[in-house]
């Protein structure tokens, strides 16, 4: 018996057994909610005790376990067709009520924000945020001309409730600075908070945020200097061995602005909580991109807001000649196409998307493949097996020289005796997996670079820690100030004694960009990491990608949104191994998380 059926087998109610079997599989599997009008599968049933279960919402209805209304404390709330257990539809209701709080408080302060922007003192600054659009290509097409970047600071500043979405090299740090720009410049003591959900992202998120060249333009480059990232579950307070945060709708966090990357890898649970702890009074800004994949618990909350407006970047005519005042290339100018007096959906001007990619202006087959892969060409995927690009190259045979080729690319790390840059060196490239188990699997790629490396370099694997070994922290670790993502790599000290020697990121204790090194038996869970997944791949960028996809066309992770982001890891070139029916599989399959949150905010 499964987790799933022990659940089911919890409710004397006979009705709602079944039902409760598959809320509590769909959960496992990222779903909100269990969406009784979706037919569930052959397999899905086989070997549940349900075979012959057809869903009812009539019978749903009478049992005494399940309610359609919100006030009720029963474990199950029926909605439409949509099934939940009552603490995440409390989470999904949670979320909606909050960004609605949030908008109709920035109504009573919207008038004075725009009065502000229009005055004289700020109108030269605002110019000056143009500067760090960067160049436009010949063949541009015209809505990749346009100042998306202007856009999402403007509303941002304008509104407590803001969503940033775009791929990679659209510029979403760029737009952030823009946006402190104007923020401090109304305030220059704003206290401002710079989280995500891991880490290693929020640390990232910072140091790119430093290497901004706008900050000297735009004045702010001490207030940036003195930022500190967080977690989001250290910013919100997290109790041990609790499901709870010190912050939450009683106790608000004190910060002016609260900026999120990463969105896209939030969960359901944490976005209510987050937003929960938010002023209503305050802003708080959402950066992230929407075709990237979701989280790994239930939800995909970022995906679900941003599909909830639709088209996204419509504005009044009022808002748009606003923009466009302070744009001074006319071709960069907002056009009319984009005016919609549709006001009135929640979320309407409260998303921007930034179109241009500038990472792969000389690299443009990555962002061709990219663009090919989330919009379901699979044509023009599977075109690149038979076309050959510096930056692009599709092995559809699986062949181990390519996988040899590529590991190659770690000789330059393994011969570096300078400890910080061969950490550097190492992760300049990676193998990227879209699954663990089997020979196309993370710890048998891993196993075949070790032996390569055995093979033609001086890489000895004389025990676990051997010297030399790449490993990838899998659980955090606050006393050891390691987090999960962390990548170090085992060397010898002056005394012969062996380290894990990590590159210490800034964080919310102090400068980061230093060596920390911690003796590997301290270390509790890591693991070998010359080939890591795509999912724990998510928000990092590498100069050289080998993605390497299942040869099985039933593997239920193969999706376009896996596909999509360990294909825009890359910056500089990217190897895809997958033969031609699994490149489609891979592009046509989307993921499909079931949840109310699209069609309750519309």
């Amino acid at each position: 018996m499964n987790v799933h059926n022990c659940f089911a087998e919890f409710f004397e109610d006979e009705i709602i057994r079944p039902y409760a079997y598959f809320v509590s599989k769909r959960l496992s599997e990222g779903h909100i909610c269990f969406d009784l009008n979706i037919p569930i599968s052959e397999e899905d049933k086989s070997g549940s005790g349900y075979e012959s279960f057809i869903p009812n919402v009539a019978e749903l209805r009478t049992s005494d376990l399940v309610t359609t209304l919100e006030t009720e404390r029963l474990p199950f709330v029926l909605r439409g067709s949509n099934l939940y257990l009552k603490r995440y539809y409390n989470y999904e209701s949670a979320i909606i009520e909050k960004i609605d709080m949030l908008i109709a408080s920035e109504n009573r302060t919207i008038n004075e924000r725009i009065e502000f922007l229009e005055n004289a003192g700020q109108v030269e600054l605002i110019k000056n945020l143009n500067a760090g659009i960067g160049p436009h290509m010949v063949n541009d097409a015209p809505e990749l001309k346009m100042d998306w970047q202007l856009m999402g600071a403007i509303n941002s500043f304008i509104h407590n409730f803001s969503i940033i979405t775009g791929g990679p090299g659209t510029g979403k740090t760029t737009t952030v600075a823009k946006i402190l720009a104007l923020l401090y410049a109304q305030n220059p003591n704003l206290k401002v908070a710079m989280a995500a959900p891991t880490g290693k992202a929020s640390a990232r998120m910072i140091e790119s945020l430093e290497l901004n060249r706008g900050l000297a333009l735009y004045g702010i480059e001490d207030q940036v200097k003195k930022l500190k990232p967080f977690t989001i579950h250290r910013l919100l307070g997290y109790i041990h061995n609790s499901p709870y945060f010190k912050h939450n709708q009683n106790n608000y966090l004190d910060y002016d602005v609260v900026i999120v990357d990463e969105a896209s890898m939030i969960d359901v649970a944490l976005f209510s909580k987050l937003l929960s702890a938010i002023n209503p009074e305050k802003r708080v800004i959402f950066l992230g991109d929407k075709n990237q994949l979701s989280s790994v618990e239930a939800g995909s909350l970022f995906g679900d807001l941003c599909n909830a407006l639709e088209p996204i970047n419509q504005s009044t005519a009022g808002r748009l000649e606003l923009i466009n005042s302070f744009i001074a290339d006319t071709e960069a100018s907002i056009t009319n196409n984009y005016v919609s007096e549709n006001t009135g959906g929640l979320l309407f001007q409260h998303i921007v998307e930034l179109k241009k990619s500038h990472r792969f202006s000389e690299c443009p087959h990555i962002a061709l493949l990219g663009k090919s892969i989330i919009e379901g060409n699979e044509e023009s995927v599977v075109e690149y097996i038979n076309e050959q690009h510096q930056e692009v190259t599709i092995d559809s045979e699986y062949k181990r020289s390519v996988l040899k080729n590529f590991a190659r690319n770690y000789f330059d790390y393994l011969t570096e005796t300078d400890i910080k840059e061969a950490l550097e060196l190492l992760n300049r490239q990676k193998v990227l997996c879209a699954v663990r188990e089997t020979e196309q699997g993370v710890f048998h790629i891993n196993n075949e670079i070790e032996k390569i490396l055995q093979e033609e370099s001086d890489l000895i694997i004389d025990d676990e820690f051997y010297i030399n070994r790449p490993i990838l922290v899998t659980k955090n670790d606050r006393e050891l100030g390691l987090w999960n993502g962390d990548i170090g790599i085992i060397r010898k000290d002056d005394d012969g004694k062996k380290h894990a020697y990590f590159i210490k990121e800034k964080s919310d204790e102090g400068c980061g960009n230093e060596l920390r090194k911690v003796l590997p038996g301290y270390i509790t869970q890591c693991e070998t990491v010359f080939a890591m997944t795509i999912h724990k791949s998510q928000g990092s960028e590498y100069d050289k990608v080998l993605v390497i996809l299942p040869d099985q066309e039933r593997n239920k992770l193969l999706t376009r949104e896996l596909f999509y982001t360990g294909v825009t890891r890359a910056k500089q070139s990217v190897i895809v191994q997958g033969g031609s029916e699994i490149l489609k599989l891979a592009t046509r399959k989307q993921v499909a998380r079931a949840s109310g949150l699209t069609k309750r905010i519309q």
